[in-house]
């Protein structure tokens, strides 16, 4: 009795410290990490952990990968309302796989699953584009109809100041600021220099799965260009004449009414029904100025290099203009009203100017007043956003001058980079920085540190501090959120956006402003929801609610997008890019093929002739062709193939002549010629409807022929006897090539996929030789002496071949052989080649293709020849490959009953 009773009361004892356990999270980055990354996970909570242990478990088959490990210490002090911090360090893990970190305790926790990849990042790029499309004013193809035009009620525009007020402008197009429908020019040339500045910085990266209009399909043109255009061509509308530049459509009046885009029929304008179009004010306006003869600049030397050179003169003119126009009127514009966008500086907008300017026109002037703009602009000191593009000007500007202005420049940045990185709380973030657009001023710390490592590679004072910046924004947070709605775990689905809460859609790509301080949360008097998900984890420090009516700290605006979109591309790798519409129902089989081709060809050949001198020659040929490729696809929808070749060649031929007495007036030859031929191809293709998919095929084969030849002669005072030989060779090579390949499709669901492909190869290689011998003997007694050559020979061919996924070959060889000698010599040779591929495709939810291939070539080789000591070969081998380019499916977005279209882009390639 006495047992029963400690026992309950042991158990109550222990149910009672699991029931008091204060609840334990884990935070991660939750789109993932470079495998090169510091991987460093957050664990908190309101119980003291000491000595507990943590795994990195892989979620395909939950294996642990990493650990058990040590939490380590607590860091630091109380943070967000939890009193113990953890770092939980797994740098080391670098196998690309999606994993979650488990802390091993009683309760339990886990992170929400990420990703390890160098390709992790390579279509994150594509989301953001997809929020300006729905940003876009006139025709809005997120909808898919017109706003703001002369058939809609609000209409884009009527003058207000400037040379003529009350006169009607097109001023169609351009983006609307954020989760309203008002455009500033401080935000939209802000943006359009952005993805102009993104696409020069690594201008391979980008996909084409949009026409210039939004609508899905392929124009040849990057979308982030056809995006970038929208903004310059609105820009250029704002500046009508040389001396007009308006900064503004439409003002706070926008803000009386909650409704669509097409519907817009806010009362208050006195431009009714116009919306009223600013004009800058007497005297202001350098920062708009700058910002948009920044983006005009760099357009010219874009669509320049392009080969539009029409469009590159538009956009340099009206650069030039605006600049001139900002030149007169030094000071900075705000917006209307002020409270919005209140700048104040404008030197840094000017120097971007005229740094872009003087790259365009290499005029002298343009370099000499950035340098001067510099000085006075100095650095923002961690503050960088719409109004400070201090960091990026003295980037650009960097480049063009002397050593004494660079080491101005550096000193700069580095400023901006230093304060930018101080005072972080126990997740990364500048604790100074929690106020309206907080993750706009984290992600341009975060941008600014990638580019001051493109400027300076070696230097690594700020690698781990923009990583972990970089994580804070993508889920590694107090609140666990991801704040680029589309992408990870937890990504806000509450928006202050009109569009997104009326049709109580998400719109992938929007970046959320993020959190404040409660002070000044408290200041923007925003509403708070009646029921918050992330309670628990708000405090004085920090605030954040998923809450349509928070506009300070949920709302997505298109600056932030702009610069978030700067750091993605920096991230992605040139290796990983995406050609594939995301969002595919019935996607189109993409082939991802893995040939392993190995030859080895071994040929002897023996001459040996006797008249009167008896000369021994033998020659030896070894050539060995291997061909490795490897081809790897990610869980992330992004394929990459890897093809490897080598090929080594060596030629060995020793010739020795032994002359005695003996006169033997028949040569004997004797020619042995084995050829062996594996190849093996292993094709695997793997393709998800998921977001994108990415093909690349490379190979490089290399080639090394080494050629040794030795002679070594020995003469004796014997009688010489010297024969006379002719002799002709005719070749006649008939190579017969057959190929069949047959595809089958059944159309049930899920679709099969069977194609067969067979190869049949056969050639016959006749030589025909007519000798005519005549002996003359003659007894001379000489003495020779002994000389021995050594001729050694290295032939280097290097080719390169791309591999598409879809390849046909033509091999031609023609072979031209010449001979000397009068031995007679009759070889066979046969030779078999078998090739089986075989191809299975299978569909599920998440649609995965598996192709095998099934193909038979055989090649048989006859030939007869009669030859000796001298041959010459020249073989010539043309490879045609075809491939698909590009494979596209729209529409994208697809909804459920959708008819897709598939368009298919086949290039040959003649390597």
């Amino acid at each position: 009795m006495k047992r029963k009773i400690v026992l309950i009361v042991l158990n109550f004892i222990l149910l009672s410290q699991i029931v008091l356990s204060a609840p334990r999270y884990i935070r991660t980055n939750q789109v993932g990490y470079l495998q090169d990354d510091a991987k460093i996970a957050n664990l908190f909570s309101n119980d003291d952990l000491s000595g507990a242990t943590f795994s990195v478990v892989r979620i395909s088959d939950n294996a642990v990968v990493f650990g058990p490990a040590s939490i380590g210490s607590r860091i630091g002090n109380a943070y967000c309302n939890y009193t113990y911090h953890y770092k939980l360090d797994f740098s080391s893990l670098t196998t690309p796989g999606t994993y979650k970190v488990v802390l091993n305790s009683t309760p339990s926790a886990e992170s929400y699953q990420f990703t390890i990849d160098n390709c992790v990042y390579a279509n994150t790029k594509e989301t953001i584009l997809n929020f300006f499309r729905a940003q876009r004013c006139g025709y809005n193809p997120y909808l898919g109809v017109n706003c703001h035009t002369a058939s809609n009620t609000r209409k884009d525009a009527k003058a207000v100041g400037g040379p003529n007020p009350g006169a009607i402008y097109n001023a169609e197009g351009g983006w609307h600021d954020a989760g309203d429908y008002i455009k500033f020019m401080i935000n939209d040339a802000d943006v359009t220099f952005m993805l102009l500045f993104a696409y020069k910085e690594n201008p391979n990266i980008f996909a084409d799965n949009y026409l210039a209009n939004g609508q899905a399909g392929s124009n040849g043109i990057p979308d982030v260009l056809d995006e970038a255009k929208y903004g310059l061509d609105w820009i250029m509308k704002m500046h009508p004449s040389a001396n007009e530049f308006y900064y503004q459509v439409a003002d706070d009046v926008d803000h009386n009414q909650w409704r669509l885009p097409q519907n817009d029929t806010v009362s208050g304008y006195s431009t009714s029904p116009y919306r009223p179009m600013y004009h800058c004010d007497s005297g202001k306006g350098a920062n708009v100025a700058g910002k948009a003869a920044a983006a005009l600049a760099l357009a010219y030397t874009i669509w320049n290099g392009l080969g539009d050179t029409t469009y590159a003169n538009t956009c340099l003119t009206h650069a030039e203009q605006i600049y001139s126009f900002g030149k007169s009127r030094m000071a900075a514009q705000p917006s209307k009203p002020s409270d919005f966008y209140d700048e104040t500086t404008f030197y840094d907008d000017m120097e971007l100017a005229a740094a872009e300017l003087y790259k365009a026109t290499a005029n002298s002037s343009y370099l000499t007043d950035a340098q001067n703009y510099a000085t006075q602009a100095g650095s923002a000191y961690g503050w960088t956003d719409w109004g400070t593009l201090n960091f990026y000007a003295h980037y650009e500007l960097y480049p063009l001058v002397n050593t004494t202005m660079k080491n101005t420049l550096k000193g700069y940045m580095q400023n901006d980079l230093n304060s930018g990185f101080s005072n972080l709380d126990v997740f990364g973030m500048n604790k100074t920085q929690y106020i309206w657009g907080s993750m706009a001023l984290l992600t341009c710390n975060v941008l600014n540190a990638y580019l001051y490592k493109k400027l300076f590679p070696s230097e690594t004072t700020y690698d781990n501090a923009a990583n972990f910046a970089r994580d804070y924004v993508l889920g590694k947070n107090q609140w666990g959120v991801c704040f680029i709605v589309g992408l990870g775990s937890d990504f806000p689905n509450d928006p202050h956006h009109q569009i997104a809460r009326i049709n109580n859609v998400d719109i992938s790509g929007m970046t959320i402003e993020g959190p404040v301080t409660q002070a000044n949360w408290n200041s923007y008097g925003a509403t708070a929801p009646s029921s918050d998900p992330y309670a628990a984890f708000q405090s004085s420090q920090a605030i954040y609610y998923d809450y349509w009516e928070d506009y300070s700290t949920n709302e997505p605006t298109i600056w932030q997008a702009g610069v978030t979109f700067a750091m993605l591309s920096l991230l992605s790798k040139t290796t990983c890019f995406s050609t594939t519409p995301t969002n595919t129902v019935n996607p189109t089989a993409t082939f991802t093929p893995t040939n392993t081709r190995t030859f080895t060809a071994t040929q002897t050949r023996t001459s040996t002739a006797t008249a009167t001198n008896t000369p021994t020659n033998t020659r030896t040929n070894t050539q060995t062709s291997t061909a490795t490729a490897t081809s790897t696809n990610t869980t992330v929808p992004t394929n990459t193939i890897t093809n490897t070749a080598t090929n080594t060649r060596t030629n060995t031929i020793t010739n020795t002549v032994t002359n005695t007495s003996t006169n033997t007036p028949l040569p004997t030859n004797t020619a042995t010629n084995t050829g062996t031929s594996t190849r093996t191809n292993t094709i695997t293709s793997t393709a998800t409807a998921t977001n994108t998919n990415t093909l690349v095929a490379t190979s490089t084969p290399t080639n090394t022929g080494t050629n040794t030849g030795t002679n070594t002669a020995t003469a004796t005072n014997t009688n010489t006897q010297v024969p006379t030989n002719t002799q002709t060779f005719t070749i006649t090579n008939t190579p017969t090539n057959t190929n069949t390949n047959t595809a089958t499709v059944t159309g049930t669901q899920p679709p099969t996929w069977t194609q067969t492909n067979t190869h049949t190869a056969t050639f016959t290689l006749t030589n025909t030789a007519t000798g005519t011998n005549t002996l003359v003997a003659t007894s001379t007694p000489t003495s020779t002496p002994i000389n021995t050559p050594t001729n050694t020979g290295t032939n280097t061919a290097t080719n390169t071949n791309t591999v598409i996924p879809t390849n046909t070959a033509i091999n031609t060889t023609t072979s031209s052989n010449t001979f000397t000698n009068t031995p007679t010599t009759t070889p066979t040779s046969s030779f078999t080649y078998t090739f089986t591929p075989t191809q299975t495709s299978t569909n599920t939810s998440q649609p995965t293709f598996t192709f095998t291939r099934t193909a038979t070539k055989t090649n048989t080789i006859t030939y007869t020849m009669t030859p000796t000591n001298t041959a010459i070969s020249t073989a010539t081998q043309t490879e045609v490959e075809t491939g698909i380019e590009e494979i596209l499916v729209y529409p994208n977005p697809v909804a459920k009953g959708d008819d897709l279209k598939i368009r298919v882009k086949i290039t040959n390639k003649v390597e």
